[in-house]
């Protein structure tokens, strides 16, 4: 085995004597111990550490390696004398290897004590260029040691115990000759910090009828000048400085749909913050912020718990929807009979087929939905307002004209008049939110 290229950690490791090659990467490693053990490196790391150290009392490490390195670990637990006494999980995992060496260089640096999950993690992601080309080399030669059908490449890293008995009756240098590429991947490395994600939660009111609750973007153009979404994240993002804002709302309104009473409730997750100490008022000064807009307001904002984000997806479903909405009747109002006759029936069920105008991004489904209750008040002599109370889901548009027939029962057939809907507002969603 003297011409195998073996550094000094992975010689250490396999109680072995190092042969290195100022020419050659350790056939082990890859050169990854040699390049990314260094004191430039840990000190790159422990820079972008310092950025979000802030942010807990405690860090903890993760990694990503190149698939070929798993070859490596297999021929480093060979490589190793039969008589040494060291756990065999260090002997046989390089990520284990790498973390026991890298660990004791960090924490003599860093004063966050070290936990094994959770904390400000410290990722580090190792790649090469050679990998698919190595793994076919192992693949074919697993292939013809012992032959399987239908194998790919992928398939070496799904089946490691087959990999590791072929390897226990097949002699090392075999091993090297076969699958070793003549130029050795050369690691690159970089370092991520992951931080806890903070939720806020809090109820949302809109007053344009030109603003989306989402960003509305279409062929890479942007559809609504403002979104609900962009004006509540971005002051917030700014205060914890993170990397990203995923906004959620319990159900959503169209972009020309007001959203009044005390508003929709929503979530935001901050990815990755620098930042995680806050106090309520710090949350109530940029609430101010985004209340300062004629756009739209918010309230009861909070720091929430991960877990109670079921609680708005559960009320998807579950919850009820106040609405008031302008309906148009081209040949008159129907006689107060009629009104009074439509806003009697309770509780009534209606079947929806998946509207028209959505049908480009939903599946084609018919979906049952409730009416709870209805009132109306009549504007003039063309226009009167329907107060409904319904089911999450319902879509109310459709329930006013029918789409073609796709809804029904609706109210233009339950009032036998031609009926349109030219203004709707939600006025409350029934939902104990924030928690």
């Amino acid at each position: 085995m003297s011409d195998v290229v073996k550094c000094a950690h992975c010689a250490a490791i396999s109680h072995s004597e190092p042969t290195e090659d100022i020419n050659s990467n350790c056939m082990f490693c890859f050169g990854l111990f040699t390049r990314f053990l260094s004191d430039d490196f840990v000190n790159e790391v422990v820079a972008e550490f310092s950025k979000y150290k802030k942010c807990d009392s405690v860090f903890s490490l993760s990694f990503e390696f190149p698939p070929a390195l798993y070859l490596t670990q297999i021929l480093l637990y060979f490589s190793a004398n039969s008589e040494y006494k060291v756990n065999d999980d260090v002997v046989f995992n390089t990520k284990s290897a790498y973390k026991s060496l890298l660990l004791p260089k960090l924490q003599s640096q860093i004063t966050h004590a070290y936990t094994h999950h959770g904390g400000i993690e410290i990722h580090i992601h190792l790649t090469d260029d050679l990998t698919e080309s190595y793994l076919f080399k192992l693949n074919s030669f697993c292939c013809e040691m012992r032959p399987l059908s239908k194998r790919s490449k992928q398939d070496i890293l799904q089946n490691n115990q087959q990999l590791l008995d072929i390897l226990r009756v097949t002699s090392l240098s075999r091993v090297l000759e076969k699958v070793s590429p003549l130029q050795l991947p050369s690691p690159k490395g970089f370092v991520k910090i992951r931080t806890p994600s903070i939720f806020i939660g809090g109820r949302y009111c809109k007053f344009s009828r030109k603003c989306s609750q989402s960003n509305w973007v279409i062929n890479g153009k942007q559809m609504s000048e403002f979104s609900v979404e962009d004006l509540i994240s971005r002051p917030f993002l700014k205060l914890f400085a993170a990397s990203e804002a995923v906004f959620r709302a319990s159900g959503r309104e169209d972009i020309d749909v007001l959203m009044l009473g005390n508003g929709r409730p929503f979530s935001i997750e901050f990815v990755c913050p620098m930042f995680s100490q806050f106090k309520q008022d710090d949350i109530d000064n940029v609430t101010s912020e985004v209340n300062s807009s004629t756009i739209i307001s918010i309230n009861s904002v909070k720091i929430i718990n991960k877990n109670d984000l079921k609680v708005i997806k559960e009320g998807e479903e579950l919850k009820r929807k106040h609405y008031s909405a302008v309906i148009y009747c081209q040949n008159g109002c129907p006689s107060t009979k009629q009104l009074d006759e439509l806003v009697q029936r309770k509780e009534l069920v209606i079947h929806q087929k998946t509207p028209i105008r959505v049908l480009h991004r939903r599946p084609l489904l018919t979906r049952e939905r409730m009416i709870h209750s209805m009132n109306w008040k009549q504007l003039d002599e063309k226009h009167f307002m329907l107060q409904l109370i319904t089911q999450s889901g319902t879509y109310v548009k459709e329930f006013v004209h029918g789409d073609l027939g796709r809804t029904v029962p609706n109210v233009k057939a339950l009032l036998n008049t031609e009926a349109d809907i030219i203004q709707l507002d939600v006025d409350h969603v029934d939902l104990d939110w924030p928690l």
